[in-house]
């Protein structure tokens, strides 16, 4: 993937977020015929545009399912005519065929979504009714997605004291460049990634949390960091990371996210870097193996 074509799939990502966000109907004015008529309207031309926005993304990523898309708005918009000036088959379109997201499609992504693993590399939309689940999905496959990474024209490199590569691509921007210049080469890890794009970054560190993703969008006074932990090897420690969503011994992944100013990023990066657990943490208390390492040592 070229660098281009990241940037355009974040754009239109963004836009598919922002049309989702204001077709989204308003009970207040349900009895209002003059409203519902405008909303059927709002969701028609939002259709149009989902639809010119879905082609880009697929482009963006060269996914190659144009039939796939023709099929799907083509029945969208037959499912939007039969829904009349009748408000609440109306709602009901927006909610199931545009904004709903299943837990079960979230733990799908979850789960074969993961940096480094056997079978992330290949799209599979199949388990996504909605936009909204067709947009995560595809999300998902970007950021845990190596290849594309890696796939970026190579700014700078370092080692790190494990002898892995820790790599800055994309775009020269100072907020990326800070974090790559204060990286740790003592964080025990593999290669580390980090992807600078024009008002985002992406980093992807493998064997912490077997492949710990990290999300920035930057916004004009602040920055908003989303994280995914494919594996937690020690729920104590993952419990005590910012912004986490708290875990149980039976939790497989988890993810975070917190907001922070330019000046606190790199320091704020790099310190859920260096305490996600890795592996070896699964033997300290907290870990899946902590009870059977204590009843070894007595």
């Amino acid at each position: 993937m070229t660098l281009q074509k990241l940037e355009d799939f974040f754009k239109y990502d963004l836009k598919i977020k922002e049309e989702l966000h204001k077709s989204a109907p308003d009970d207040r004015y349900k009895n209002d015929i003059g409203y519902v008529s405008k909303y059927s309207d709002l969701l028609n031309e939002t259709l149009k545009n989902l639809e010119f926005y879905m082609e880009k993304i697929s482009k963006a990523i060269n996914f190659d399912y144009n039939d796939y898309l023709e099929k799907l708005f083509k029945t969208l918009n037959e499912k939007l005519k039969e829904c009349g000036l009748n408000y609440s088959k109306l709602k009901a379109f927006y909610n199931v065929c545009l904004s709903d997201m299943s837990e079960e499609l979230i733990k799908k992504t979850k789960t074969e979504y993961i940096g480094f693993s056997m079978f992330n590399t290949y799209l599979n939309l199949h388990g996504a009714s909605s936009i909204n689940e067709i947009l995560h999905v595809m999300h998902s496959y970007v950021m845990n997605n190596e290849e594309i990474y890696q796939s970026i024209n190579k700014l700078y490199e370092k080692t790190n004291n494990e002898g892995y590569s820790i790599n800055l691509y994309g775009k020269d921007n100072i907020l990326a460049r800070n974090i790559f210049d204060n990286y740790p080469t003592n964080i025990e890890s593999d290669e580390t990634n980090i992807v600078s794009l024009d008002n985002k970054i992406m980093i992807m560190v493998r064997d912490i949390g077997h492949a710990l993703t990290i999300e920035i969008s930057i916004e004009k006074d602040k920055c908003f960091v989303q994280y995914f932990i494919p594996k937690v090897c020690n729920t104590l420690m993952v419990n005590n990371l910012k912004g986490v969503n708290k875990v149980t011994k039976e939790d497989r992944y988890t993810i975070g996210q917190f907001e922070t100013s330019y000046e606190n990023l790199s320091k704020d990066v790099i310190e859920l870097i260096s305490n996600v657990p890795k592996d070896k943490d699964a033997y300290l208390m907290g870990g899946e193996y902590y009870e059977e390492q204590v009843g070894k040592i007595r």
